[in-house]
């Protein structure tokens, strides 16, 4: 039942608002409004946007060519609130075991990418990170691709 403000009284209402978009980080953020006797009454809304971290990157696909790889894939669903700033590329060598960072400032756009000679392994492994001014996604889907190289 609500309660009547009266004329001297100070209010404080605590919201807490978990973050569900980055479900392996949850984050909570609280909120306090002071409601406090005033000459006149006014309503006010505030709204509040919480930024997160984007969403992994979807959708990696991977070709090897003679001297090259080249890597597709679909933006994140969400950026977090705030634009994506970077795509990082990670390879692996061991099958997904452990990563090193190819390209840490790939380009926001379009998201695709084409490998030069460097990497000349015969099996390579990627996965591609999404970063945005709050930090890093999680990690695209992973994607193997047999080289003409090694």
């Amino acid at each position: 039942m609500p309660q009547k403000i009266n004329g001297n009284d100070v209010y404080t209402v605590t919201v807490s608002v978990q973050d569900i978009a980055n479900r392996f980080t949850p984050i909570t953020r609280t909120f306090t409004l002071t409601i406090e006797p005033c000459a006149t009454f006014t309503t006010t809304t505030t709204t509040t946007t919480i930024l997160s971290v984007p969403s992994a990157p979807l959708n990696l696909i991977g070709t090897a060519h003679p001297s090259y790889f080249s890597l597709d894939w679909n933006a994140p669903v969400s950026n977090g609130g705030t634009a994506i700033t970077a795509y990082i590329i990670q390879y692996s060598i061991d099958g997904g075991i452990s990563w090193d960072t190819y390209d840490s400032g790939a380009s926001t756009q379009p998201p695709s990418t084409e490998f030069n000679v460097v990497l000349n392994y015969s099996y390579v492994c990627f996965r591609i990170i999404a970063k945005n001014s709050v930090g890093n996604s999680s990690p695209s889907n992973m994607v193997c691709i047999q080289g003409h190289g090694g």
